[in-house]
């Protein structure tokens, strides 16, 4: 799910090539992932390192899927 609106939001964007697919993949991992799970550590008590931990591995991905859907809708 994330994968197919990852690709919808670079596709209207306009977003063609690698360089342009990492900065907005970061920009979607910082507002909405690495805050949702910021907030387990505010409000449910989560270590700071299981936050680093979670959080690297959702960057990761996102920019691994960025780049892979970029990579697919170009010509």
């Amino acid at each position: 799910m994330v994968a197919t609106v990852l690709a919808t939001l670079l596709a209207r964007l306009r977003v063609a090539t690698r360089a342009a697919a990492l900065p907005t993949g970061a920009l979607l991992w910082l507002g909405f992932q690495a805050m949702a799970i910021l907030g387990s550590v505010i409000h449910e008590g989560y270590s700071f390192g299981l936050y680093v931990l979670h959080t690297g591995d959702a960057l990761l991905t996102t920019m691994i899927m960025a780049l892979i859907v970029v990579r697919k809708a170009a010509p």
